[in-house]
């Protein structure tokens, strides 16, 4: 399927840097103890409808870094609409 999207020629363009993406990634472990010296207020959004996987791994970024605030957006997957993640930016840059 993914082969007959209109996004496979940009996806194939950037097939080479899965060995970066991966040795960035680990082991796909939580860096709690990295993300707890953030001091710079923080925001994590995430779509109810994404995987559970995604849910879970923006929650626990969200609790390891202090006063770390979490948005859900219900029904949406990871590109949640725009028209719904501007004004919880807005409110969130303009606190």
């Amino acid at each position: 399927m993914m082969q007959h999207s209109p996004m496979w020629p940009g996806m194939l363009e950037l097939a080479h840097t899965i060995p970066y993406d991966n040795a960035i990634v680990g082991d796909g472990s939580i860096p709690t103890d990295q993300l707890a010296a953030i001091t710079v207020p923080t925001l994590a959004m995430y779509g109810g409808a994404s995987p559970e996987w995604a849910q879970e791994s923006v929650a626990a970024t969200a609790a390891a870094i202090p006063g770390a605030q979490l948005r859900r957006f219900e029904g949406q997957e990871h590109n949640a609409a725009p028209e719904l993640i501007a004004p919880t930016l807005i409110e969130f840059l303009l606190a």
